[in-house]
């Protein structure tokens, strides 16, 4: 989505999941190995981040997940 190896990320959670469940997989992970983005496979958008995309509206990548959850939405 991001286009990018790395973002940056307003990540300050004290659970996180270690196991993703049946048709999940991992995404993204911190420097630390928490898991920060998980992904649905074979669902047309279903993912789930560990950080605040929304308090984060100066971000061009943030903006850019937050619009691509708009259109799926609208889709549905």
């Amino acid at each position: 989505m991001f286009g990018k190896i790395s973002v940056m990320v307003n990540s300050y959670h004290h659970q996180g999941v270690r196991l993703p469940g049946k048709g999940c997989e991992i995404k993204g992970k911190s420097e630390d190995g928490v898991t920060e983005a998980i992904e649905v496979m074979n669902h047309p958008f279903a993912l789930a981040v560990q950080w605040h995309p929304e308090m984060m509206f100066d971000s061009e990548e943030q903006v850019k997940l937050l619009a691509s959850f708009g259109d799926a939405a609208k889709k549905f």
